[in-house]
């Protein structure tokens, strides 16, 4: 298809009729100027060079008379030009804010829908709830102590539980999902207001303060995102005014917390032993006797019949 526009300068617009009404007003301010040229010359012997020049005349008056509607056009083309421009930049925009939120609702519905994910998501909004963990068909009770637990550095915690590795493990995944989100932010491909209305809820229960949860919970989050490197988790944390600088007392802070839940657990499994009743022991039957096995008689006195 031809494009019927033609494009003046950077902004001003003209299309087919507009050039053709230019150049036929351009001829006829031509023909105009002669014929004036030549009506209001003087005649004598030089009759050309007087019609000539009185032409000329004519032709700077009908200029500067013409200069200023000229002008106005000029203008109403270039603001024209503009808007139109304006107009494009603007419905741009808007196609690209749909399709990056379009983007980010689909990345974090999919980032709900991993097991993983969900089940990290679920110990981060509750203090305290009963949970499958995944690939578990068995329910268990977990809390914030849990979370502490797992994420502790292996240097306090000592060996881990397949409980607490599974803990991780989720972590992890979700921490990975949302450092992924962070590249995307920092390279400029979505902005924080695309991201926030979606992962901003997530971002601030990773401090202690929306669900009244201790310290010790709050370091073991940002020293688990600064030992393994979730840079651009930490960038989106910072957005979303969550504390991330570690002041160096950490792992004292966890360490201790880490003793006491311990402490603790074992307190409530003594008091569980302790109260449980004592064990049945069935009675034993009795034993049968060995069948075919003949009846011992009894030893006579040992004197014979006279």
């Amino acid at each position: 298809m031809v494009s019927s526009t033609f494009t003046v300068g950077a902004a001003m617009t003209l299309t087919k009729s507009e050039l053709a009404i230019a150049a036929l007003a351009a001829a006829a301010l031509t023909v105009l100027c002669v014929g004036v040229g030549v009506a209001v010359a003087p005649h004598g012997p030089d009759e050309k060079v007087y019609w000539l020049t009185a032409a000329g005349d004519a032709a700077k008056l009908l200029t500067f008379t013409l200069a200023v509607p000229a002008a106005i056009l000029a203008l109403y083309n270039h603001r024209r030009g503009l808007d139109q421009q304006t107009k494009a930049v603007a419905q741009q925009a808007a196609s690209d804010l749909w399709k990056r939120r379009e983007y980010v609702a689909k990345a974090t519905a999919e980032l709900e829908a991993d097991p993983s994910n969900r089940f990290a998501m679920s110990l981060l909004d509750y203090n305290a709830r009963r949970l499958k963990l995944p690939g578990s068909d068995v329910l268990e009770r977990f809390d914030e102590d849990d979370i502490v637990l797992a994420l502790a550095p292996k240097a306090v915690r000592g060996q881990y539980k397949l409980t607490e590795t599974a803990i991780r493990d989720c972590f992890d995944s979700l921490f990975n999902a949302l450092d992924r989100l962070g590249v995307m932010l920092e390279t400029g491909l979505l902005t924080w207001e695309d991201l926030y209305p979606y992962i901003g809820y997530w971002l601030e229960l990773l401090e202690p303060a929306p669900r009244e949860r201790s310290d010790a919970f709050g370091a073991a989050i940002r020293l688990y995102v600064e030992n393994f490197h979730f840079e651009k988790l930490a960038g989106l944390m910072a957005r979303a005014q969550v504390p991330t600088a570690l002041d160096g007392d950490e792992g004292k802070l966890i360490a201790g917390h880490v003793g006491a839940i311990l402490k603790k657990r074992r307190a409530a499994a003594a008091a569980t032993a302790r109260d449980a009743p004592p064990a049945h022991k069935p009675d034993r039957p009795p034993k049968p006797k060995a069948a075919g096995k003949k009846p011992r008689k009894p030893r006579g006195d040992g004197g014979a019949a006279a």
